[in-house]
């Protein structure tokens, strides 16, 4: 009479409810039965829908300040996602929903969230969206993008550690610079940058070899 049924299809359904009626008249010296089919047509009744699309996005808060920035990330993703992978852009990475990351180093990182869900999956990437910047002010200064293979090593600039590979932008002094990349495992690599007032220096990506 009242039937539960499970439309696993994305589609729009017609029902149709057939109808078998009997019925009864009793009489002191007799009984009529009545006894008929009914239909009933509804076209287009169910709309079966598949679950929401997924967009990533998220924002965070502070996002500039100096080190130690201690940041939370705050996922804003629509589609009701089930999994999450942040990069730092500093060589971390969590899968925690809203994350709260600590940057060390001097610098601005770009930020990426790739999200997944039943309904398929998302990511956005935010460039230079951290800013993490020394007190008193550097003067003068220009940035420096540092990339390692492997990633997740030690940027030293001028024997002062300012973060990890990938390094979109660390921000350092105008002026000649000494540069220390240093993963465990690893011979150390050392070398010099120039870097101009507001110029951004991208040093071919670095490859470490294995002690």
């Amino acid at each position: 009479m009242n039937p539960v049924y499970t439309y696993a299809q994305t589609c729009t359904y017609d029902v149709k409810l057939l109808l078998h009626v009997v019925i009864y008249n009793i009489y002191d010296t007799k009984t009529d039965v009545v006894d008929f089919w009914g239909v009933a047509d509804y076209d287009g009744y169910i709309t079966a829908t598949g679950p929401s699309s997924i967009s990533a996005n998220f924002t965070a808060t502070p996002v500039s300040g100096t080190p130690p920035l201690e940041v939370t990330f705050s996922d804003i993703s629509d589609g009701s996602p089930s999994s999450w992978h942040w990069t730092f852009g500093d060589g971390t990475d969590s899968s925690e929903q809203n994350p709260v990351h600590i940057y060390q180093g001097i610098g601005r990182y770009t930020v990426s969230l790739e999200v997944k869900g039943p309904a398929g999956g998302g990511a956005v990437r935010k460039t230079a969206f951290i800013n993490v910047n020394s007190e008193p002010s550097l003067g003068p200064s220009g940035m420096v993008r540092v990339y390692s293979e492997p990633s997740g090593a030690d940027i030293y600039v001028d024997g002062v550690k300012q973060g990890q590979t990938p390094a979109d932008s660390l921000i350092v002094r105008t002026g000649l610079h000494t540069l220390l990349v240093r993963l465990d495992g690893y011979q150390d690599w050392t070398g010099t940058v120039q870097v101009g007032q507001g110029e951004m220096k991208f040093i071919p990506t670095i490859k470490l070899h294995k002690k």
